[in-house]
């Protein structure tokens, strides 16, 4: 009894020693590791203890881990609160646990208004900094890290997430599907977010950040993020009068993150430094950190958040000038040499205001750039940049390409304080209603000659564009692996018209034309085409110059070559030794292969199925096979709740029609197929390559999780896009994601 007195009066003593003596600087990182980053969290707590706190420096962490990716150090998993201290080891965490909180919520603003609140009233200081640690998404897409030290964190699962999030569907007659574990886990929210957690399938959304720091009743001197893409005007604004200085990147940021040892041996060896000289020093510790090292990508940058007002006043005014002009071609031009991030989705505010104004010529258009570039200067007082994004200043801003423009921006659903305060959204929504998606005359220039020719152009698409004179021919290729059949429609003023060409090497036939005719719509339809290479012209026949040009419409209807999938895996011979099916010991439930769209926002059109055989179980007298389509992103099931239940007319390569599902991608996706239990067919597959790219959904022993598996499995996706540069629709079939 008197041991336990004698403890909690040494704690007592320890908690008021600790409050009764105020500190140049309290810096409390929210570590938040309860998923994959969870071994980087460690380096990154061994890394402050190289330093430690002093009389002048408190080091508060409030870590919570994970019970998957990292064994070391105990390999506790809940969420514990430490006062660094300092240790001359690099791998083992020594400073004591001041508290053990048990299992936190760390996506929870309660939690983080806890933490600051014990932080503040325990160790009082001058100056406070308080760092978030983890994923981050700046306002939009969660992204998720690679394998291996000094790797980007890209939108790749390390391994297998969480099995919470399921979708059960009904079976084949008498039969019964059972419960289907998401891949990825339910714990990746798509918007706006930043620290992670796994256990509780919950993270961290900008206005929850705003709320917590309000409820808190503390001015922070210095807000850091410690994740990607988190230096944008929107979170910056969101902030506002609750802390004096932001420090985050506008990249993505690898997965060993700030240099802690670095920034905080500067701290401790001159406690007294200013809320701008160590938010200046966190940059440029960064900076000598990654310099000279792969990837030339790296930003971060400081930003005094008492100058964002000016600056957010200076965006409304931008925003108003360009609505006003509406040269959308030229906003197009600009963002086009614009630096970006997140797969094009946010845009250098700084750099966007420089190419705007040197491309336009009216005053109104070029004062309201150096006005947003003069507020930008004097907020923004220390950036790093490497040579990967030379044009980072240091805020970005949303604003993504053609249509990949998100609406929930606008309307209130996401609670963006920018979008509401300001015309920058409806900048947006008027940039991608009337510019953006096309230039002024044709988006497909220049496709005058087979070389330069637009396409292959997707079957169904409709293409608009001009003819400038006789001296103009618009081409579109057609690439056909097998006997097809095409259709093409324009709709065109009566003096354009079509021709069908096919062209062997350098051997060019037309074998059919709409010449003449002067038809509107004009027609050519063709059935039982040869496979090759093949190129519809749009053609003025006048001999005058079209000195007023109207714009056309052309659509090619392909069936049968189109159909078809034939490319072959990149890194064997593409063609499967073998098959495998659900009657093998290991293989009980379900094949899946990670995939990468081109450009996001697209659309997964189909899932392309290679079947070795269809007798998959001969001892029953099957002779045919059947199983449900799957796929599956960060945010759950692609498919409705009912699943598509196929079964394959034959072996080879079979596509399965997805456009009825409206299936919108928003990053990196599984596709593959779950077994049926009954009659299942052999999946293409082969051994050559280890890529790990592949999963095996498995249910021994009543556990059911994903696990990698080595070798390749012949499924495909097939995703139409729009592309960046042209704003015009196309479509890719798209091989597994290699994750090394």
């Amino acid at each position: 009894m008197r041991s336990a007195i004698l403890l909690a009066t040494l704690a007592m003593v320890f908690s008021v020693t600790a409050a009764s003596q105020t500190a140049r600087w309290t810096f409390m990182v929210y570590l938040a590791a309860d998923n994959d980053l969870e071994p980087y969290a460690i380096a990154d707590f061994n890394e402050m203890e190289m330093v430690g706190s002093t009389s002048d420096l408190n080091i508060l962490v409030q870590f919570d881990r994970s019970p998957k990716y990292d064994a070391s150090n105990g390999n506790w998993s809940d969420t514990r609160r430490f006062r660094v201290v300092q240790d001359g080891d690099p791998n083992t965490i020594t400073s004591p646990v001041l508290e053990n909180l048990g299992e936190v919520n760390m996506g929870s603003p309660q939690a983080l208004v806890e933490f600051l609140s014990w932080g503040v009233q325990n160790y009082p200081a001058d100056h406070y900094c308080l760092v978030l640690w983890d994923h981050g998404g700046g306002w939009r897409l969660l992204e998720k890290s690679s394998g291996g030290l000094r790797t980007t964190r890209l939108n790749q699962p390390e391994a297998p997430a969480s099995k919470d999030q399921r979708i059960v569907a009904a079976g084949p007659p008498g039969g019964r599907m059972p419960g289907f574990v998401n891949p990825f886990g339910s714990g990746w929210g798509p918007l706006k977010d930043v620290c992670v957690d796994e256990t509780n399938s919950d993270r961290l959304l900008s206005d929850e950040i705003q709320s917590a720091l309000a409820a808190s009743g503390t001015v922070l001197d210095i807000l850091g993020y410690d994740a990607c893409f988190m230096g944008m005007i929107e979170n910056a604004y969101e902030i506002r009068g609750m802390a004096h200085y932001l420090v985050a990147s506008e990249e993505t940021e690898p997965g060993d993150g700030w240099a802690y040892d670095l920034l905080l041996s500067a701290l401790q060896a001159a406690p007294s430094m200013t809320p701008a000289e160590l938010s200046t020093t966190i940059v440029r510790t960064y900076g000598t950190y990654y310099q000279g090292g792969s990837g030339n990508d790296q930003t971060l940058s400081a930003v005094d958040l008492t100058k964002i007002p000016s600056v957010v006043s200076a965006l409304d005014g931008l925003a108003t000038s360009i609505v006003a002009a509406g040269d959308w071609n030229l906003v197009k031009q600009a963002l086009e040499r614009t630096d970006s991030y997140n797969q094009g989705q946010n845009v250098d505010l700084f750099h966007f205001a420089d190419r705007l104004g040197g491309l336009s010529g009216a005053g109104t258009i070029q004062a309201a750039t150096q006005a947003l570039k003069d507020a930008l200067g004097a907020s923004v007082i220390e950036y790093y940049t490497e040579s990967g994004h030379a044009g980072a200043h240091g805020v970005a801003v949303y604003c993504p390409p053609s249509s990949a423009y998100d609406p929930r921006y606008a309307d209130g659903t996401l609670r963006i304080d920018l979008s509401r305060d300001t015309q920058w959204d409806e900048f947006l929504r008027a940039y991608h209603a009337g510019g953006g998606t096309t230039t002024a005359t044709d988006p497909y220039e220049p496709n005058d000659t087979y070389t330069t020719a637009y396409g292959p152009i997707t079957s169904g698409t409709v293409y608009s564009g001009t003819i400038s004179g006789r001296a103009d021919v618009d081409l579109f290729k057609i690439a056909a692996g097998s006997v097809f059949d095409v259709r093409i429609d324009l709709t065109v003023p009566a003096d354009y018209d079509l021709l069908l060409i096919q062209k062997t090497g350098e051997q060019v036939t037309v074998i059919d034309s709409s010449m003449n005719a002067n038809l509107d719509p004009e027609l050519i339809a063709r059935g039982g085409l040869s496979p090759g290479e093949y190129f519809v012209a749009v053609v003025y026949l006048w001999q005058d110059d079209n000195t007023s040009p109207d714009p056309y419409q052309l659509q090619v209807t392909m069936s049968g070559g189109g159909g078809e999938v034939t490319v072959s895996l990149q890194y064997d011979d593409g063609s499967p030794e073998g098959g495998v099916f659900s009657d093998r010991f290991d293989m009980h439930e379900g094949l899946a292969c990670y995939f990468t769209p081109p450009v996001v926002p697209a659309r997964l059109r189909g899932i392309a199925y290679y079947i070795s055989a269809l007798d998959a179980i001969p001892e029953y007298g099957w002779s045919s096979g059947s199983f449900y389509v799957f796929g599956s992103d960060y945010y759950g099931p692609l498919l409705t709740d009912t699943l598509l239940y196929v079964t394959p007319p034959a072996t080879g390569w079979n596509l399965v029609n997805l456009d009825a599902e409206d299936i919108v991608l928003s990053g990196d996706f599984f596709a593959g197929m779950y077994w049926d239990a009954w009659n299942t067919p052999m999946i293409g597959w082969d051994t050559t390559a280890t890529n790990g790219m592949n999963l095996v959904f498995t249910d021994q022993a009543g556990v059911q999780d994903w696990y990698l598996w080595s070798g390749t499995f012949f499924i495909r996706a097939i995703v139409t896009y729009v592309n960046e540069v042209t704003g015009i629709a196309e479509e890719a079939i798209l091989e597994p994601n290699r994750k090394i």
